[in-house]
């Protein structure tokens, strides 16, 4: 599930959202970053779509050029004025929702005043912002990102596995093309489309692997099948802001449930595929959020645990399965 949405105007930066957006993608990984809200799909109540997809996400980046908050519509109305503004409805669900906001000053932009924002959006004055020039680009963004890293309980500096390119693998690892699981003790296989998010017994430094508990009775996580999966579970990360899954896996391979953040007020409902990858122990799940966003969620499975098992998800936390 994304973990950062970016909020932007076309007419005002499309050119800086872009760059940026591929440095966060860099970084972050693919899946993580949700950039536009254009894959909303028609019949679809964009209010509602925009206020889950703002919701689901823990930090906001607001790009603000110089003409974010003056920029009218073609009737001559200043489009932050309008109720059904992209921008503004995007600003002030995140806003509402306490997530944090992090405002981002672009070609020499500076933080606009209160009386010039509509009272939605008002708190927005008061956030303290980053300036990204074009001159120390690599830097300022390098702050950015660390800011975002302590917001997402990451360690500063490091990358999630999720930030492999598409088509690339991780190290050690190999592709079969159609999603089918490896075969023998080899390397463990992609999932089709380049996303590879964990070799076996190698996690990404941000996170250390939990140990193979072995307890009788329990299975270990080499000796695991699909089938082990039908039924049932919840998903509790270690990030320092906690939230937590329940899925339910059918034996057809459908899967939908719910992700909640309590501290953050959300609950989010989605719906889509599973699979278990035996020779890799990597648990996936793809699918829609909302019925509208696409997602993909994967956990490598390394340890045994009471009514359950430990892993480490592509976004490098440590979660714990247990059966419901």
């Amino acid at each position: 599930m994304p973990l950062i949405f970016m909020s932007y105007r076309r007419d005002d930066c499309a050119g800086h959202a872009g760059r940026l957006y591929d440095r966060l993608r860099e970084h972050f990984g693919p899946d993580n970053i949700f950039r536009d809200i254009d894959t909303i799909e028609p019949g679809q109540d964009f209010v509602d779509a925009i206020e889950t997809a703002v919701g689901a996400c823990p930090a906001v980046v607001v790009l603000i050029g110089k003409q974010w908050a003056s920029i009218k519509d073609a009737a001559g109305r200043r489009r932050l004025d309008a109720p059904e503004d992209f921008v503004r409805l995007e600003v002030a669900a995140a806003l509402q929702r306490k997530v944090r906001v992090v405002p981002v000053l672009l070609q020499g932009a500076t933080m606009p005043a209160v009386a010039e924002l509509p009272e939605p959006l008002a708190r927005l004055a008061r956030l303290n912002a980053i300036e990204v020039s074009d001159t120390r680009w690599d830097f300022d963004v390098g702050r950015l990102i660390d800011v975002l890293d302590k917001v997402l309980g990451h360690a500063p500096g490091t990358r999630t596995p999720a930030g492999l390119a598409p088509g690339s693998s991780a190290p050690g690892t190999r592709g079969t093309g159609d999603g089918g699981p490896a075969s023998g003790s080899g390397p463990a296989r992609g999932t089709g489309d380049g996303r590879v998010p964990f070799a076996p017994g190698s996690p990404p430094q941000s996170a250390a692997a939990p140990p193979i508990l072995g307890r009788p009775g329990q299975i270990a996580p080499a000796q695991l099948s699909a089938a082990d999966f039908v039924g049932r579970w919840r998903f509790e990360d270690s990030a320092v802001i906690k939230s937590f899954i329940d899925a339910e896996f059918h034996p057809d391979g459908a899967c939908q449930g719910a992700q909640t953040a309590a501290a953050l007020g959300f609950t989010i409902n989605f719906s889509g595929q599973w699979s278990y990858l035996p020779a890799a122990q990597l648990l996936q799940v793809q699918g829609l959020i909302g019925g509208f966003q696409p997602f993909s969620f994967a956990v490598m499975i390394q340890a045994s645990a009471p009514n359950g098992f430990q892993g480490l998800g592509q976004d490098g936390l440590v979660y714990t399965l247990q059966r419901v």
